[in-house]
């Protein structure tokens, strides 16, 4: 892929941080983040072993639901720093969410920095802040979620300082190294 091809997929840009489609050139980085126990503590758990098969199929597969679902790669200056997920909510996952359809689109998103030397020094905050915005005004959402597991302290001040707030509890929502783990529902709802 040219850097032309790559720039054509942005969905979202803001200073030195750009949000574009994953494409298949990003299985180097992410068969690197998911072999770092620091990463895996926080995604998916560090039990967990993520071999070419297995991220070939769950990131660029096909969704296990037919809402919109955007996958992109998290860049700073055209390099690739973390993974995120965008998906529209439809019938089951109100349900899961605990969530009241209001009749327009509502998005959840999952994200993580791969690269845990960028963790703390902002760089979450403004993707998630970056995304949030594209989702709002080019994709007409009337709110955004996140489910963050309670013990994640770290992204939920970087949620909240992205203007998401706590609206409810999701008791054991997922399963986390061996455990159902607590989680928070966090939502942004646009004035």
């Amino acid at each position: 892929m040219t850097r032309q091809d790559s720039l054509d997929n942005i969905i979202a840009a803001k200073g030195n941080l750009q949000v574009r489609l994953l494409h298949e050139d990003d299985l180097p980085h992410l068969l690197q983040w998911l072999a770092d126990p620091r990463v895996l503590e926080f995604y998916e758990g560090r039990d967990t072993t993520w071999p070419a098969d297995r991220i070939r199929e769950h990131f660029f597969g096909p969704p296990d639901h037919n809402a919109e679902f955007i996958r992109v790669a998290i860049c700073l200056d055209g390099t690739p720093v973390g993974y995120g997920q965008l998906y529209q909510l439809y019938g089951p996952l109100f349900e899961e969410y605990a969530y009241p359809d209001p009749g327009q689109p509502v998005y959840a998103m999952d994200q993580f920095l791969g690269v845990p030397e960028l963790w703390g020094q902002g760089v979450g905050t403004r993707y998630v802040r970056l995304v949030t915005d594209f989702l709002v005004s080019l994709r007409g959402a009337v709110a955004a979620l996140l489910d963050p597991r309670k013990a994640n302290t770290r992204a939920v001040r970087c949620y909240e300082k992205a203007g998401y707030r706590i609206v409810g509890e999701l008791p054991a929502h997922e399963l986390h190294e061996g455990t159902w783990q607590d989680c928070w529902l966090m939502e942004y709802a646009p004035q």
